[in-house]
């Protein structure tokens, strides 16, 4: 029996944006000043989680929060983050289905719009929902504004907090292996299955 979903929902970073290594060469920016080292790219996925700054402090950054940031936004801000392979296709399919999509993000409400029309689809999405820490509050409010049940909502995020925010909601919440969650941790978050193509979501349709 087909899947009714009526509105996708997408995280930002890891998820429509292949991020990982803009954000690692901000890692690695913050990193030196301490004279810290970090393990490969590839390896990210087992470090590199919320809250962040925890995360700095147990490699042994020592720098002040205001002055670490200053560092790591400069990179990220100044990096190119393309999206991901066949995005825009799928993108393409679900409006021809009349499917709403949303992005919602922890990023600020400025910054994900602009990387949004950088790579000229942000025309796509009927909503973009910057600085949100709990997403589940986002994901709710879409459910309400959109008219839809949470069984008709499927949310799509990278990393271990998407999956928890998701199913706090009661949504149907897939993983997305964009570099920052990996496999088993989206897996054993509860997520429903996890992608390595965002072309495969069109099997919900």
């Amino acid at each position: 029996m087909k899947k009714v979903i009526k509105v996708v929902v997408y995280d930002l970073d890891g998820t429509v944006l292949d991020s990982l290594p803009v954000h690692y060469l901000a890692i690695q920016a913050v990193c030196s000043m301490c004279g810290v080292s970090i393990p490969p790219l590839n390896e990210v996925c087992r470090f590199w989680y919320a809250p962040y700054y925890e995360r700095f402090r147990e490699f042994g950054v020592t720098l002040s929060p205001d002055y670490l940031w200053s560092i790591y936004n400069k990179k990220v801000n100044g990096g190119i983050s393309p999206v991901f392979p066949e995005l825009v296709t799928t993108l393409d399919d679900l409006w021809e289905q009349a499917v709403k999509l949303f992005v919602v993000t922890t990023c600020g409400q400025e910054f994900a719009e602009k990387k949004l029309q950088r790579n000229f689809v942000r025309h796509y999405f009927a909503g973009v929902y910057g600085d949100q820490e709990d997403k589940t509050k986002a994901l709710r409010k879409i459910i309400a504004s959109c008219g839809v049940t949470p069984g008709e909502l499927l949310f799509i995020g990278d990393m271990k907090s998407d999956i928890l925010d998701g199913k706090k909601a009661r949504v149907r919440t897939i993983g997305f292996d964009g570099g920052y969650g990996g496999r088993e941790t989206l897996l054993g978050a509860g997520a429903e299955t996890v992608i390595t193509s965002h072309k495969q979501i069109l099997q919900y349709f």
